[in-house]
């Protein structure tokens, strides 16, 4: 089994990629998904083979948000994709609402 895991920014395109658009407005389809998503290909070049900053990981994954709000995606498709990608990239403590539930019973405490 292979240990390959995306590059930050890698997610993020492919989430961009792999959601269906709702946004049939050329001009808004242009400055809120296309743009954004220019933006996050300029920062993969800058960033190059080195790991996100803190910053730069904020940048990707609220970019990321904005771009899936522009093409209407639903909430509830947007916080999972976000989670899943906060979840794989350990960003956790960036986004700690998005950090799956923790469940209330103990090991060995009576349900």
């Amino acid at each position: 089994m292979s240990s390959y895991r995306p590059s930050l920014i890698g997610s993020a395109l492919r989430a961009i990629a792999a959601t269906p658009n709702a946004l049939f407005d050329d001009a808004r389809y242009e400055a809120e998904v296309l743009a954004p998503t220019r933006r996050l290909r300029k920062l993969s070049e800058e960033i190059g083979g080195s790991s996100p900053s803190d910053a730069q990981s904020k940048e990707i994954v609220d970019t990321l948000r904005g771009i899936l709000e522009a093409k209407r995606v639903e909430s509830d498709e947007i916080r999972d994709r976000l989670a899943e990608i906060v979840d794989l990239h350990e960003l956790q403590s960036l986004y700690p609402e998005l950090a799956p539930a923790r469940s209330e019973t103990r090991p060995g405490a009576a349900p």
